[in-house]
Parts: C-alpha cells; structure tokens; sequence
C-alpha cells in the first residue's frame, strides 16, 4: 500500500495515511473531514528507484556469471 499526502479542503491542513488506491472517502486526522485531496507522496517513488537499482545492478551481475560460465564450459570442451 502507498503512502498518501492528503490535503483536507475543510481545515485547509496536509496529513499522510496508508491507504489503498480504492479508497475515496479518506477522513482528515484533524477535523474528519471527508472532503480530501489525495497526492502520491515521494517516499513511494524514492522506493521504487532503489529497487529498480538493485535489481539492475542483480541482473547485471547475474549476465556476468553466465558470461564466465559459457567460457569455462568452452574451454573444458
């Protein structure tokens, strides 16, 4: 589930929750306003970069091994 920045309307105050992408209806923590505005907060997207890092630099790795496997195996040929 991401985070959410949510900006009440009715207090005129940001807040964050955790919350599903199906949720509509998202109550203000200060005033139980439900007239909100929902943003995605960076955190998700920070998140979603350094996985892609990790994984890039996995499969990378991962190239590299078979590489040097097939050589080995041609040589013992």
């Amino acid at each position: 589930m991401p985070i959410y920045e949510l900006h009440c309307n009715g207090c005129d105050t940001d807040f964050e929750v955790l919350a599903g992408s199906c949720d509509d209806a998202i109550q203000c923590s200060h005033c139980g306003s439900t007239d909100t505005h929902k943003y995605i907060s960076l955190t998700t997207y920070r998140h979603a970069d350094h996985w892609m890092k990790n994984m890039m630099s996995a499969m990378h790795k991962s190239q590299e091994r078979d590489k040097l496997k097939k050589e080995l195996k041609a040589q013992t040929l």
